[in-house]
Parts: C-alpha cells; structure tokens; sequence
C-alpha cells in the first residue's frame, strides 16, 4: 500500500514557494503563510514605495498594511480593492503591484498577475522581488522555463535571496533535474538555515524520489521551526508510512487532524495506517469520516472500496 505517492495525487503536487515581499533579506526569514497544501506565501505587512505627498503617504501605508493582513487571511476581493487604491495613490509602489499579483493569482485571474509582476518590473527593472514573484507565476502554471529565467535574474541580482534558490530547486525537481535542485537547496540553507520553506520543499523533493527517511528528516526540521503546519505532518506521516514506521506515522498523522480536523485526505491517510496496525475499526471509522466529508469523488471511491474490503456495506450518497 503506497503512501506518499497517494498524497502525491490526492494534492496537486505542485512544488513551489511564493515569496512576495520586495526586501530580499526580510522575506527570507518571514514565517510563510501556507495557504494550500503546497504554495506557501511569505507575506511582509513591510513599508510600501513612499512617495512626496505625505497625506497620500500615510493613507496608501494604511491601506497597504491593510490589503495585507487580508491577503494573509485570504480575503483576496477586499485585499486587491485595497491594494488598487494604494496603487491610485502610489502609481510607482512595486510592493503593490506585487502584492496584488498575488492575490490575483491565488483568485484565478492569471492574466491580471501577470500583468502586476510585469508593471512591477517595469518601474524596477532592477528589483529581484518582482523576478521571483513572476517565477512563482510561471511555475504554478508549469511554465518551468520562464520561471527559471526569471529565478535566474533574481539571483544574478541578489545573489544572496536564499528564497529564490528554494523556489528555482522546486522547479529543478518538477522538472527531475534533482542535483541541481538540492545544489540550490543546500545554498538557500547556507544562506539562511531558518528558511522553512528550505526543509518543506526539500522534504517533498526527497518524497519525489522515494528516499523516505530522508524527507521525514527534512519534515522534522520544518517542524521544529513551524509546528502548527497540518500538512507537513501529513507529508511526514506519509513518509514514515512508506517505510513501515506505522507509530510515528500515526503520530503525525493524528496531529494533523489535531491541528485541522476537515481535511478528507488526513482520514485517509489515517484509515490506512489503522489497516497496517490491524485496526480495523478505527479504520473504519475513519473511512466514514471521508464519506461524510469529502467531495472528491476519486476519494470518495477508495474509501468506498476500503470499506467494502473490511466487509462494511455502504449505501452510495452524493456528498
């Protein structure tokens, strides 16, 4: 029974960190803001572009201040109305333009991120935030060669942005390019060893290659830095999983649900666990929790068969 390739698919395995703040130095030890279960956003209420007016100035810091807190709370409409008007008020603020390519992003509207982390790099051309920021763009829709390019240019400019080594080595490993992808990690992590997102991703990349005790390692030390993290727990237990280490995998795996007790996948995860260990009727129960709960029809059928392989009659419902 495979498990980390499962939460592999049950999760869009999409490697990548979205680091947005325009200060190369601040983002990389800012605690990322995960907002799914595999883009994490670093997300710095941090002092916008100033500009002369001084009235304009203390308005747009609020409203920028502001449009943040929403992005980081996922309030994406109210936080790009507000980062719209700083824009009105700052027409040259990058942070802004950045900031508002993001929560386009995350909403769905590619073509309006794209079209913030271009104007941001249209008044900076020199800013490596806005490369980076525009990488992440490209790798979330698997353009893997402009989100190279574009990870490229923010090192040549920074060559100390240990945030664009992490997201250029998740793209390394989308594309199965594996030494060059930990060669980048291992920079990020000279650079600066209490990035999260070095351990995460790094954690995932190792998952990717099925070298298990390897990636709980990795999972650990994230951990240690961010242990209110469900899905890090996930990716762990699953690891731990897939080497027959069923205690710490059911470790893990109970304080993901601990932390979040809505996610169908942990149910999953766990009934499976519970199977290998004989426990049958947790298993069970478990595999009715994703019943109830889940939408995902794929899910939804597995679980149907799990339970009908430990002899549990289930009456198909539409969730």
């Amino acid at each position: 029974m495979k498990y980390f390739k499962t939460i592999m698919i049950m999760t869009t395995f999409i490697l990548i960190t979205m680091a947005a703040c325009s200060n190369p130095n601040t983002a990389n030890t800012q605690q990322p803001l995960v907002v799914t279960p595999t883009i994490e956003i670093t997300l710095t209420p941090q002092t916008p572009t100033v500009e002369s007016n001084t009235g304009k100035e203390s308005e747009a810091q609020q409203d920028y201040t502001k449009g943040v807190e929403l992005l980081q709370q996922g309030n994406l409409e109210e936080s790009i109305k507000l980062l719209t008007r700083v824009i009105e008020l700052q027409p040259n603020n990058i942070d802004a333009y950045i900031k508002r390519g993001v929560a386009k992003d995350l909403k769905g509207d590619a073509e309006g991120a794209l079209q913030d982390f271009n104007k941001a790099i249209e008044v900076s051309p020199k800013d490596p935030a806005a490369y980076n920021a525009r990488g992440n763009h490209y790798a979330n829709l698997n353009s893997l060669e402009l989100a190279l390019a574009d990870y490229n240019k923010a090192i040549e400019l920074n060559p100390n942005f240990a945030q664009s080594y992490v997201n250029r080595a998740t793209v390394y490993s989308m594309a199965g390019d594996y030494e060059k992808a930990f060669s980048d990690f291992d920079k990020a992590q000279e650079l600066d060893s209490n990035l999260m997102s070095i351990y995460y991703n790094r954690g995932l990349t190792y998952g990717d290659q099925q070298v298990f005790d390897k990636a709980t390692s990795e999972f650990e030390k994230y951990l240690e830095l961010n242990p209110n993290d469900p899905f890090a727990y996930f990716y762990n237990a699953g690891a731990y999983a897939e080497l027959g280490n069923y205690d710490n995998a059911l470790f893990n795996i109970n304080k993901a649900i601990e932390i979040d007790n809505q996610i169908d996948k942990f149910y999953m995860l766990r009934a499976k666990i519970f199977m290998q260990k004989r426990l049958n009727d947790n298993a069970i129960a478990d595999l009715k929790k994703v019943m109830d709960i889940s939408t995902d029809t794929d899910l939804r059928t597995q679980a149907n068969d799990l339970l009908q392989q430990l002899g549990v009659a289930v009456t198909p419902q539409t969730p």
